[in-house]
């Protein structure tokens, strides 16, 4: 988890523009681990920065194949800005899970 947070705060250090910024973090991590980086950006007020938690299932062979499922948690409407990239992705379903929601 040390590393997405290293790297989120990386992304947003260099970043000059305070504009929106939707960050998806495809790690397995926990939701919780991911509602905790947000609140930790929040606190240093980079609020324009929206993490949205999304694992990947599926095995290497389903990977070539284009036949994983990413699993996708966070606010909807984040969630439908963020879609059409994570549908250039996978072809498959991709599913908004509520009870792995991570960001308010």
């Amino acid at each position: 988890m040390n590393q997405v947070r290293e790297v989120v705060l990386e992304i947003s250090d260099k970043r000059s523009a305070k504009t929106l910024l939707h960050t998806v973090v495809m790690s397995t991590v926990s939701p919780d681990d991911i509602k905790q980086v947000q609140e930790d950006l929040n606190e240093k007020d980079l609020h324009y920065i929206h993490l949205m938690d999304a694992p990947v299932s599926g095995a290497p062979l389903n990977a070539e194949a284009g036949k994983m499922v990413i699993m996708v948690g966070g606010d909807e409407a984040n969630f439908e800005m963020i879609k059409p990239a994570l549908e250039a992705i996978e072809e498959t379903i991709i599913t908004r899970v509520n009870w792995a929601k991570a960001v308010p």
